[in-house]
């Protein structure tokens, strides 16, 4: 997708996987209070660096786990990611969810992997992903992607992050019982201001709701195909320094049909951005 889309590639559909099991569950306990998402591939590269191993190693990490995931060399949250809440719920309901997982990811987005139902309804179907993980004692990270302005207010001739912010998503999204919320943000991490001003304005939206929400901010090693030099990560962290969110999804995208005009960019990029959060 063009524009403002998560380069998350491979978020899980619901299909049964096999045994997945953290390598410690006591993660949030000893946590530093930083929180990372990332999807399993990426998370066992970037912890393969001594310094960003050190850093995940006090943090509470969020591991999308993949057909074939293993633990990486740090402690996880086993979780599971979702692009329909109709495979979320299938999956919670059928009990395909694979061992030990802890966390659900729900990434509600303008394309043809989340039905158009649910991109017309973000708040309901965000609440109702919400019911079922908290039933069955999962929690539930909640991220409604920039380009569902396409959807809500297609004549509109304000920017993405603007008229998402107009359209109070992140407030539904605190609103929702998430317990987790990801800002979507890693189009704009190129120009820091505009990437800090985003974060700050929608986490300032969100936290008046649910003042106790989880807020991450997006980042990317290429958003949509986008070349991120060594500079462009730390430089958008240090933005928002003084922002009140938790943490960052740490996206490490490949070309793929979810994102074909992404390109798979150095690891370092992601180790550069872990490391700068010391």
């Amino acid at each position: 997708m063009a524009g403002f889309v998560l380069a998350a590639c491979g978020i899980a559909m619901g299909l049964p996987l096999a045994v997945h099991t953290p390598v410690a569950e006591a993660a949030a306990r000893t946590s530093s209070g930083r929180v990372w998402v990332f999807q399993d591939h990426a998370l066992r590269q970037v912890a393969g660096n001594e310094g960003a191993r050190a850093v995940l190693a006090t943090a509470t990490t969020y591991d999308l786990v993949g057909a074939h995931g293993q633990d990486p060399e740090v402690p996880t949250v086993a979780s599971r990611g979702f692009t329909s809440f109709a495979a979320l719920s299938s999956a919670v309901r059928d009990r395909w969810l694979p061992l030990g997982t802890r966390a659900l990811l729900y990434d509600n987005e303008h394309w043809e992997y989340t039905p158009l139902n649910e991109q017309r309804a973000v708040g309901k179907y965000q609440m109702l992903a919400v019911g079922i993980a908290h039933a069955h004692g999962l929690k539930l990270i909640v991220s409604p992607a920039l380009d569902l302005v396409a959807v809500l207010a297609p004549t509109s001739k304000l920017s993405w992050p603007e008229m998402y912010l107009r359209l109070g998503l992140p407030q539904q999204a605190a609103r929702s019982g998430a317990d987790v919320l990801d800002l979507q943000a890693q189009s704009l991490e190129g120009n820091p201001a505009v990437y800090a001003s985003f974060v700050a304005r929608a986490t300032a939206q969100a936290k008046a709701v649910n003042p106790r929400l989880v807020v991450l901010a997006g980042l990317s090693t290429g958003p949509s195909g986008v070349q991120v030099s060594s500079s462009t990560l730390p430089a958008a962290i240090r933005a928002v320094r003084s922002v009140p969110i938790s943490g960052f999804w740490m996206n490490l995208p490949g070309n793929s049909g979810r994102c074909p005009s992404c390109t798979a960019n150095p690891a370092s990029l992601a180790v550069a951005a872990v490391v700068e959060t010391r």
